[in-house]
């Protein structure tokens, strides 16, 4: 369930990766800053945190994200309150050649590494300091954060067609999803990009007076014989730039040397093979086919919903959410997912979700809900 803690990791030949999901009922200062302090003492670094639900929450975590790249995006719809917020880490552990942050303006917005001689890699989010004076300057607020992306793609050596997942927040997305999805336009003919990364696009509350966050990932291998990566098209839905965004249904990435696969799941809601939007209101039926379109992709990579180390869900309110809580048991899942309460890129979309999948899972260990601190102790005294 989202109350609990769940730790999901991935083994390759010389370091691990952790996928961290902290749920509803540990999101306060009590357990997150000796979680946090723990990693570090065990020299688990932290690539990207992402904090999700009640915006009034803000402001009590800030202190503890001032030295990791920190994506914050808030439920939208004003529907949630009170003890809705979870937190997402990806981290690292193992041997690194290098291990940077980056900064704009005193402000952390990403993380360079080199793992193992054989992969770099690059997480960048958006910085705080682009901000629009109005809603009429969300276009040119965009091109300023594709400006610093190029910047740092150029900086740390990496080709715009190394980006394989973005991440997309933005304020009243029924208003500015066009205008977003026409300056993403213009960024992917500029650099000749046909292959699409995937993608996530939905609305979201941001901190100050922030319009859009946009956060990607990268990687570039030394060499082709260790590292392929594939677009996955979906049997059940049609291709998104058929209606207009442009983004793959999934990226599957083959580490070949390290026998490890991993795929990106995109957002996922209920359109069909022809693009239209179906079972808007009938949340059960709605849920099934979006969990199906998502098991789908999954089963093309040789995997299945057990294979999750993370996810996150969005509701457009709190009906679909008891409605997800209930399949979610009655199927005995028992997969990692944060969730917000948000509006979707259509105004009769309802549900999506999105995923990062992981084949073999490696170890996983969870906590149960309203554990004490300690539970992540003894779980950091296991990991090695």
């Amino acid at each position: 369930m989202s109350e609990e803690t769940k730790i999901r990791s991935i083994s390759f030949s010389n370091y691990k990766e952790y996928y961290i999901t902290i749920g509803r009922c540990n999101v306060d200062r009590s357990y997150l800053k000796p979680f946090l302090s723990n990693l570090q003492k065990k020299q688990i670094k932290i690539i990207s945190i992402t904090y999700s639900g009640n915006s009034e929450k803000f402001r009590l975590f800030s202190h503890l994200f001032r030295t990791y790249p920190t994506v914050i995006i808030g439920d939208s719809t004003g529907r949630a309150k009170g003890n809705n917020a979870g937190v997402y880490i990806h981290a690292i552990q193992g041997k690194l050649k290098n291990f940077k942050y980056i900064k704009s303006n005193r402000e952390i917005i990403g993380t360079y590494f080199e793992s193992s001689g054989r992969y770099d890699s690059l997480f960048l989010k958006t910085p705080n300091d682009f901000v629009s004076s109005s809603l009429e300057d969300f276009e040119k607020e965009v091109s300023g954060v594709y400006e610093v992306i190029e910047k740092n793609i150029h900086e740390y050596g990496f080709s715009h067609e190394d980006i394989y997942r973005f991440w997309n927040y933005m304020k009243n997305v029924n208003r500015n999803y066009s205008s977003f999805n026409k300056v993403r336009d213009k960024y992917f003919r500029k650099h000749k990009i046909t292959d699409f990364p995937a993608a996530t696009g939905i609305e979201a509350a941001l901190p100050r007076k922030q319009n859009i966050s946009i956060s990607l990932e990268v990687i570039k291998a030394k060499n082709d014989k260790y590292l392929t990566i594939k677009s996955l098209r979906s049997d059940f839905q049609c291709e998104p730039l058929i209606y207009g965004p442009k983004f793959s249904r999934a990226k599957l990435l083959n580490f070949k040397k390290d026998r490890v696969k991993k795929i990106y799941v995109s957002g996922t809601s209920s359109v069909d093979r022809k693009g239209n939007s179906i079972l808007g209101e009938d949340y059960e039926k709605n849920i099934a086919y979006v969990m199906s379109c998502a098991e789908h992709l999954l089963k093309k990579a040789g995997m299945s919903i057990e294979n999750i180390v993370m996810s996150r869900v969005y509701f457009k309110n709190t009906a679909v959410e008891k409605v997800f809580e209930k399949i979610y048991r009655n199927k005995n899942w028992d997969f990692p997912y944060n969730f917000l309460f948000a509006n979707i890129c259509r105004d009769n979309l309802t549900f999506e979700i999105e995923c990062i999948a992981a084949k073999p899972p490696g170890v996983s260990w969870a906590t149960g809900a309203g554990s004490a601190i300690s539970d992540s102790r003894i779980w950091l005294k296991k990991i090695y």
